[in-house]
């Protein structure tokens, strides 16, 4: 227990900054205050495959990344696969940053928010078994902070469970579920 504070949301987390590889993380649990960080335990997943196993968050986290969640913020491996794993911890997801994006003439401030994890991207195979989130999402954009708005989008991806799934491969969720709000 205690407080976990960063002076860089996009690149820490209380438990675990990046895996790379094999990984399998078991019985692992944040009970710290999470500020200006960007998940409860993993800030991003590459490589092959990364597998959590009764992993939990009950710590509130106080985000200005552009991908945050309750256990993992960004995840673009092989395979995911968590089981029996949950966020019980307050989410707020604040950002103020500038576009990180481009899409023909568009500039795009794309965000992610998720009760277990903020973003899955890249050919990743996720299944998320018997895991929930009962933490509360709460998720702003500050529209004001990114200039001239002109042919500019502001995508905001939140969601109970994943903010945002863009894996070109299938899935499977099973037997989760998020009892909390996201305003």
């Amino acid at each position: 227990q205690g407080t976990y504070s960063s002076s860089n949301a996009s690149v820490s987390a209380p438990l675990i900054g990046t895996v790379q590889g094999e990984t399998e993380v078991i019985n692992c649990h944040n009970h710290a205050v999470v500020n200006n960080a960007c998940a409860g335990l993993i800030v991003s997943a590459t490589g092959n495959s990364i597998s959590l196993y009764n992993c939990s968050n009950h710590a509130n986290i106080n985000s200005t990344a552009y991908s945050a969640g309750g256990l993992i913020a960004s995840v673009n491996t092989n395979t995911l696969t968590l089981e029996s794993c949950y966020n019980e911890g307050l989410l707020t997801f604040y950002n103020k940053s500038s576009f990180n994006e481009t899409e023909g003439s568009y500039k795009i401030a794309s965000l992610y928010c998720g009760g277990l994890i903020g973003k899955v991207s890249g050919r990743c195979i996720s299944t998320l078994k018997y895991c929930y989130n009962a933490g509360n999402i709460s998720a702003a954009v500050d529209v004001f902070n990114l200039g001239n708005i002109g042919g500019t989008k502001v995508l905001l991806y939140a969601g109970g469970l994943v903010g945002h799934n863009a894996s070109s491969n299938k899935g499977l969720v099973m037997q989760c579920y998020h009892i909390a709000t996201i305003s």
